[in-house]
């Protein structure tokens, strides 16, 4: 993949393909954005980076999972926002696979990170 393509990747995950190919709702946009968000922040924190210097080669498996776990003890989110924000990072990375051969394997780890169970509540 070249030097830093991932801006112009993040331009088409939401500009092409949410909004021209999927058609998704207003909403989904707002939350994934927001989602995106969050992780670019976190990640920029993290590496001690401005988010405008983060490329693809910094938005790894480790790094997804670091976020997961940040959102759910720091931020205090439910395991269903939790679900959500990984759900917005699954899609881009699908969406990346498809079109970037070079970091199949890169999407494939993040592809593997699994959605959380909610403890269930028994009702008596």
């Amino acid at each position: 993949m070249k030097a830093n393509q991932f801006p112009l990747l993040l331009h088409a995950f939401f500009h092409d393909w949410l909004v021209q190919q999927r058609n998704v709702s207003h909403h989904t946009v707002l939350s994934y954005r927001d989602s995106w968000r969050l992780f670019l922040r976190f990640v920029a924190t993290q590496e001690t980076k401005s988010v405008a210097r983060l490329g693809m080669d910094d938005l790894t498996a480790v790094e997804v999972l670091a976020f997961l776990k940040d959102i759910e003890l720091v931020r205090k989110s439910s395991i269903g926002t939790r679900n959500c924000r990984l759900s917005a990072l699954h899609s881009f990375y699908r969406f990346v696979a498809d079109r970037e051969p070079l970091a199949a394997a890169q999407c494939a780890a993040v592809l593997r990170i699994p959605t959380k169970q909610a403890p269930v509540v028994e009702v008596r």
